[in-house]
């Protein structure tokens, strides 16, 4: 990284939504830079942010256990500890970002590392709901939507992420209400959604 900074942004900085996330270059400066300092903190979070989707997973299992067969909560642990362990390894090949330009295949990688801790949640409220009651739909929920608060909370300077792991879980809860007879429940999860990529991207 040079001195003089001439390949950043000049301020005040007004970006899109769009270029916020990284979808489109910045019409000042340098994409690949502008990347680079959203991302070089993203490392420091990544033991919070395994914790707690570890304990989430564990509360997880209480609720459902007996009402899905051991070997299927077994396996859908072993996916989310694997999501979460990939996840904080692609990051933490960016701990060096703040002193080189990020690429965009790591840009695409840390996104996709991202979604593949999304899935998880996605499938449990897909096919664990079915077999619960429906305060065990709204618990599993509750731990989502914190999970997504605290990505918000943590992950505000690189949003990308954030808005992909909202989409997948938050439309998932979204459909899962909608079709478990929870009109009104599916509404506030929206609502909740848009506030949280909004607040997010802003």
């Amino acid at each position: 990284m040079t001195g003089n900074h001439s390949d950043l942004p000049a301020l005040p900085l007004r970006l899109t939504p769009l270029q916020i996330l990284g979808l489109r270059d910045p019409c000042e400066g340098d994409w690949a830079r502008l990347r680079a300092l959203q991302y070089s903190q993203l490392h420091r979070v990544g033991l919070i942010r395994a914790l707690s989707h570890g304990l989430a997973a564990l509360i997880t299992i209480s609720i459902f256990f007996g009402k899905i067969s051991a070997p299927l909560l077994g396996i859908w642990l072993v996916l989310t500890v694997t999501a979460i362990l990939n996840a904080t390894r692609i990051d933490g090949r960016l701990a060096d970002i703040d002193r080189r330009s990020i690429t965009r295949t790591e840009f695409r990688r840390q996104a996709l590392g991202v979604a593949g801790c999304a899935l998880p949640w996605a499938v449990a409220l897909v096919l664990f709901v079915p077999h619960g009651s429906q305060a065990d739909h709204f618990a599993l929920w509750t731990l989502v939507a914190m999970l997504i608060a605290g990505s918000v909370a943590t992950m505000s300077a690189a949003p990308l992420g954030t808005v992909v792991f909202t989409a997948i879980t938050g439309l998932t809860a979204i459909v899962t209400f909608a079709f478990g007879g929870s009109p009104d429940f599916a509404a506030m999860t929206a609502t909740f959604i848009a506030i949280a990529v909004s607040g997010t991207i802003e």
